[in-house]
């Protein structure tokens, strides 16, 4: 019960606040200026009439599809045709609470109590705000990785949805077990969750296959004898995955090439590819990287040779870390096309 109303008091105190300094604001007004991706909200709305093909002019006829991140927007989609204006309220809640779900049982899993994988949940799930108050405090003096440090937050529809599959991701592969098979329904929603990261945030996608490729083998415990079962395994999960991306790869095939260039489409050729790995080359030996790797590595096999938290745990999260930390070159190495370079 106190978790709950700790949650019901933030979300509460959001729109409280908002609400004070601007009384007299409509829901719709407030909610359209208060998300920061307020361009998604047409998508969204045109989603739940399954209109994929918009136009907004009515001497533009026979417009090819435009490429929705449908996973992003599919919640929404769906509750405005429910509670309409009213569904970013209740999202937004919901979210919330899925949030503090998946990190409770988290923390829990590698060992703490109740209250404090509340207490760190809280920690981290206000992270956005510290964050801020640090730059207000301290508006011209620059901190490195500020600005990378939030891990989540309610911005609609991304990370708000999007960073949730992330989280659903890493809480199925918390409760395995060294030498322990992974099972049909598993592997089938793990595919399905990749095609939700590919229907969002498909950076998200590369970094979740190398954590999953690094995890799996660690719990199975790689055997050239099972070679057979590996496959296997990997096909239930490219089926799934296919299945449930059949929606997205038909908007992706037809979609409107216009729209394609207003998000910042472009085709990676081999100059771009060079150019792009050399910069990512430079990132990854600055001193501020191998600090951070350092650093990681070191409490990875401390906590490891200390047995203070679940093994399994320790080793997810830092697969996570060398996933994230090669995503973006096994993406610009095998990607035909990329947009958004600044994520």
């Amino acid at each position: 019960f106190l978790i709950f109303l700790t949650l019901i008091i933030i979300l509460f105190s959001r729109w409280f606040f908002s609400y004070y300094f601007n009384i007299g604001e409509d829901l719709l007004t407030k909610i359209i200026f208060d998300l920061d991706d307020w361009q998604y909200l047409t998508l969204a709305y045109n989603f739940s009439y399954f209109d994929f093909n918009p136009s907004y002019d009515p001497s533009l006829t026979n417009l090819k599809y435009l490429p929705l991140p449908i996973f992003s927007l599919i919640f929404h989609a769906l509750f405005i045709k429910l509670f309409n204006i009213h569904s970013f309220l209740i999202l937004e809640f919901t979210f919330i609470v899925t949030f503090f779900y998946i990190f409770i049982i988290f923390f829990q899993k590698i060992g703490l109590n109740k209250i404090e994988s509340f207490v760190l949940s809280l920690l981290i799930f206000c992270i956005p705000a510290y964050v801020h108050l640090v730059q207000i405090i301290l508006p011209n003096i620059k901190i490195p990785f500020i600005t990378s440090l939030s891990f989540y937050e309610l911005r609609f529809p991304r990370p708000s949805v999007s960073k949730i599959y992330l989280l659903f991701f890493l809480l199925i592969l918390i409760f395995k077990n060294r030498e322990e098979k992974f099972k049909l329904w598993e592997l089938s929603v793990i595919g399905f969750i990749f095609a939700a990261m590919f229907g969002s945030v498909y950076y998200n996608l590369i970094t979740s296959i190398i954590t999953f490729t690094l995890y799996y083998f660690y719990i199975v415990s790689f055997n050239i004898k099972d070679i057979k079962n590996y496959i296997k395994d990997s096909f239930i999960v490219i089926f799934s995955f296919i299945l449930f991306s059949l929606p997205l790869i038909t908007l992706l095939s037809n979609a409107e090439p216009d729209y394609l260039i207003r998000v910042g489409l472009i085709t990676l050729d081999l100059d771009k590819r060079l150019l792009i790995l050399q910069h990512l080359f430079d990132k990854l030996i600055s001193v501020e990287f191998i600090l951070i790797f350092l650093i990681l590595t070191g409490s990875y096999f401390f906590l490891k040779k200390k047995n203070i938290v679940k093994t399994e745990a320790i080793n997810l999260l830092y697969f996570l870390y060398l996933g994230s930390s090669l995503a973006p070159i096994f993406f610009i190495i095998f990607s035909p096309t990329t947009s958004e370079m600044y994520h």
